[in-house]
């Protein structure tokens, strides 16, 4: 469940991030496993 609550503050953090500086954020995963390793992380 933290892994979860890290997960939204990320994601709001990115979205003011892109919506104050209007530039754009690139997130790359290249297999399922590195992206739950990457939401678990």
């Amino acid at each position: 469940s933290f892994s979860l609550m890290q997960m939204g503050k990320i994601a709001s953090a990115l979205n003011i991030y892109q919506r104050k500086k209007k530039l754009f954020y690139i997130s790359i995963l290249t297999s399922p496993t590195t992206g739950g390793v990457t939401a678990s992380f």
